[in-house]
Parts: C-alpha cells; structure tokens; sequence
C-alpha cells in the first residue's frame, strides 16, 4: 500500500482505480465464500475442525488489516473532521466549553461519548505536543471503529453457537472481520456508525436472552455515541413499556414464573433511572458552563435538538431525495427551526407503529431485531442528513436476524445492500479525494477539486441515483419479508449440502 502513502494529489487515477477495483471485487468475493460456506456447513451438526481456533485466527487477521489499512488514508474528511476538530477543541479548552463554546459557534454536534474519547485520547496527545495530522492521531481516533467490528464478529459468533452451530457463527464473524466493506468503513472511512452497529447488534442480542437490564444499558451508551440510536427509542419504549406491563400482570394473577416476573417488574424501572442518571452524570461536565447543572436543559440540548438539525437533505446515501434532485442539497434554517420537528414527530410515529404492528403479530423477540433494522432502512432511505455508512447498523442486525430467524430471504437483501454499499463508498472516496494521507486544510482550501457530496456532477447523479433506486427495490422487497415473516410462521430456509460447489450453493440460496 505504499503507492497510496505516497499519494500527494487529490485527483490519483492510479490509486483510486486500484483501490476502487480491489474494495468492490473482493467484496463480492467474501459474499460469494460467505454463501458457499454457509450452504455447505449450516446443517452439519459435529465438524472435525477446531472452531475456537479458527476463531481467533480470523479475529486476528481482520484486527491486522484493520490496523495496518488505518494508516492508507486518513479517511472521510467530511466525518472525521468533527473528530480531529473536537480533539482539538479539547486540548485548547477542555470539556467544559463543549457547548459553550464549540457546540453553538461550529454548529457540529460530536455525540458526549464521542466527544470524551477524541478529547481524553487525541486531544490530550496533542495538548502533550503531538501533530494533529500525525499518522499517530489518525489511528487512535480510528482505534473504536476498528474494535467495534470485533465486538460484532464475537456477538454473532456467540448467537450463531447457540442457535445455528459453531460452524455457521465462524462464518458470519469472518464476513464481518474480513469482508472490505467492514474494513473500508471502519480502517479506512473511519465511521462512527461500525460503533453504533455493535452497541445495537449488543441491545438487541440482550433483549433476545431476556437480560433487560444489559439491553436497556447499551442502548443507552449508543444514545450518547451518535443522534442515530435515539431515531429507536420509540420502539425501545414501546417494546419495554409492554414487557413491563406483561410482567406485571403476571405478577398480579400469581400465574407461573411470578419470581422472574416480579424481578422484571422491579429492575426495568430502576435501570431506565439508572442509565438517565448515568447519562447525566457523564454529560454535567460539557453542560455546566452555560446550563449549570438543569436537567432538563440536559435532555433538550443531548437527545431532542441534535435530532432537527438536518445539514444535508441526503449526506451521500442511498436516499429517496437523490432521485428528487435534493441529494447533498443544503437544509436551510427556516427548514430546521419550523418543519424539520414535524418530520422528527411523524417518524417517531412509525417506528413506534411499526414496533406494535409486527411485534404484536407474533410476540417474537426474534422478530424485534428485524424490525429495528427495517426500521433504520426506512429512515436511511425516506429521512434527511444519513450518510452511506449509517446502513452500518442495518447490515449487523441484518445478520443476526438471519442468526435468530434462520430466513434466507433476508441474507438476499443484506447481501444485496451491502453491494450497493460499497459501490456508494467507493464513489464517494474518489469524487473526494479521499485516498491519501494529505492534511485537512487541503480539502478546505479553494484550489481543492474534489466533491464531498457525489451528486456535485453529472455522473455522480447518474450513480447515486441509479444506486438509490435500487436500493428502493431492495426495500421494497424487504418490506414483503417483513409482511412475509411477521404474518405467518413459513420461512424460507437456506437448506445444506456440505458437498455442494458454488454454483450449487447459490442454487440453494437463490431457488425459493
């Protein structure tokens, strides 16, 4: 990779084909291995391998790429630029003028825990003398995305143990560790949503064995991670206001379990208080300056007015609004102040209907995390300022629905998602620039020829448009799943054949 280091222009056709064709052929590689394994190993109950060491060797071979690729470019200038500027805002002022100060005067809003990571980490390397643009902070600020894919690899690992075999969770983690698009995002993009995907993948994974409390705990370190997490707190309420008032009747009639009943009963409530102290607590020190310690003022400037802030109409997603001709179009403020809570209401509205409706058909927890991740699909498609790498999140939980539910159907739309994906990356990337290691102030300097948002040519809306629509497809069809799985109990299994060849695989996969 030393041809990428040694990049010093914005415009490198050499390097941005070279890394453009590896990203997109070795990503439809790892989904073609991915099949085939799976397709030969999902119903093999006793293998002669040794899992556990298999393991840990793609676990180390994923962390390594990580690791060495975070030096190949800085990243997306566009996201991690919050980062590097919070950094440095802390190792000038400290926390305590977070909102005071930076939050109010660059309209950038680097979630609390974010925002202490790249302070006590690269903000305090710089206050001891560090570069800001040294290769050094670069990786650190890197360092939780690239930890987060492993989170995610050893929580499917552990699902697929327990409901397919050792074998299958082997499979899945290593298309986590090893399949580009997770590297690319994580190593080289630098995306705060491969965080968001493990917290989630995490919640849900609890919420599946019961342990509320656990679930209730994670999901509130996401909230604090980035304003994404929060778009999900109606189906979180939704989903434990109901398990609370469950439990309580049982409770009440002493029917069975009434001891696990009475525990749920006590613990929900006081571990929703906990985790809203707990979030407090670590949010004070960024409110005192201008807020003192109002708890209100706490929940309004962390959890609702970061919601309506819409920079971007469409941030370089597979959006709705690049066929409408509003991709990377600015919001103005009239939109912001006066609609943009509208929009935050209705969709509120939706992942809480859409919560009652398909939980409620079944009563299957299995169910839920399909729904979270239909539901992040929507808002990424249908919502305002999402990026590509916030379908992140819907890819994850996309695996583990296929862990719990065991429907092919929507391996289909993940696989078919995560090619769109990659193809929007790797555009993004090379309208930007992004594939060197050349310092920021280059990318805001007025000889800077790129495009952070795709759709700032011709052929950038011809791609992004052509890339949404059949994203659209996609969920279309994933709302047929959805109907599909949460009305009736038939599910298109995946079926095995440990002799099959690829192309008997993928008769397996694709054949209804």
């Amino acid at each position: 990779m030393s041809f990428i280091l040694a990049a010093s222009d914005i415009n490198n056709v050499a390097v941005d084909t070279i890394m453009s064709a590896l990203l997109i052929i070795l990503t439809l590689l790892a989904i073609i291995v991915t099949v085939w394994l799976l397709v030969r190993n999902i119903n093999i109950e006793y293998t002669h391998i040794n899992v556990t060491k298999t393991m840990l060797i793609v676990v180390g071979i994923g962390v390594l790429l990580r690791f060495g690729l975070s030096f190949v470019a800085v990243g997306n200038r566009q996201e991690l630029y919050a980062l590097y500027e919070a950094a440095e805002e802390w190792s000038k002022y400290g926390p305590g003028q977070y909102i005071a100060r930076y939050y109010f005067q660059t309209g950038r809003f680097v979630y609390p825990l974010q925002y202490f990571y790249a302070g006590l980490t690269a903000g305090s390397m710089i206050s001891a003398g560090i570069s800001a643009s040294s290769p050094i902070i670069q990786f650190v600020l890197k360092l939780p995305f690239m930890l987060a894919d492993v989170c995610s690899a050893f929580i499917l690992y552990k699902a697929a143990v327990k409901y397919l075999n050792k074998q299958t969770g082997v499979i899945l983690a290593g298309f986590v560790m090893l399949c580009p698009l997770f590297i690319f995002a994580s190593s080289i993009w630098g995306s705060a949503y491969s965080v968001l995907a493990a917290l989630l993948l995490g919640s849900f994974y609890a919420i599946v064995e019961k342990k509320y409390a656990v679930a209730l705990i994670v999901y509130g370190a996401a909230m604090l991670w980035i304003r994404d997490a929060s778009y999900l707190f109606p189906m979180y309420a939704v989903y434990f206001v109901y398990i609370w008032a469950k439990q309580l009747k049982v409770v009440a009639k002493g029917e069975r379990n009434v001891a696990v009943a009475k525990k749920d009963v006590i613990s929900i409530p006081l571990t929703v208080i906990g985790v809203i102290v707990m979030q407090y607590v670590i949010c004070l020190p960024l409110m005192l300056e201008r807020y003192s310690a109002n708890f209100f003022q706490f929940i309004y400037q962390i959890f609702i007015y970061p919601l309506n802030q819409f920079e971007f109409y469409s941030n370089n997603a597979l959006s709705i609004y690049n066929i409408f001709g509003k991709g990377g179009w600015n919001t103005d403020v009239i939109f912001r102040d006066q609609r943009a809570p509208y929009f935050v209401a209705a969709f509120a509205i939706v992942v809480a209907v859409l919560t009652i409706v398909i939980y409620m058909c079944g009563k299957n927890r299995a169910v839920l995390t399909f729904t979270a991740a239909f539901s992040l699909f929507i808002l990424h498609t249908t919502y305002f300022d999402f990026s590509i790498t916030s379908l992140l999140p819907v890819i994850i939980l996309l695996l583990m629905s296929f862990i719990l539910i065991k429907d092919k159907r929507i391996l289909k739309v993940m696989f078919a998602e995560s090619i769109l994906m990659i193809l929007m990356m790797v555009c993004v990337f090379v309208f930007g620039g992004y594939f060197n290691n050349l310092p920021f102030d280059v990318f805001t300097s007025p000889s800077y020829t790129g495009s952070m948002q795709i759709t700032s040519n011709t052929f950038g809306i011809v791609v992004a448009i052509g890339l949404s629509v059949l994203s659209i497809a996609n969920l279309v069809y994933m709302t047929l799943v959805v109907i599909s799985i949460s009305m009736s109990e038939k599910r298109s299994t995946l079926g095995g054949n440990e002799k099959a060849s690829v192309s008997t695989a993928f008769k397996y996969f694709i054949k209804k």
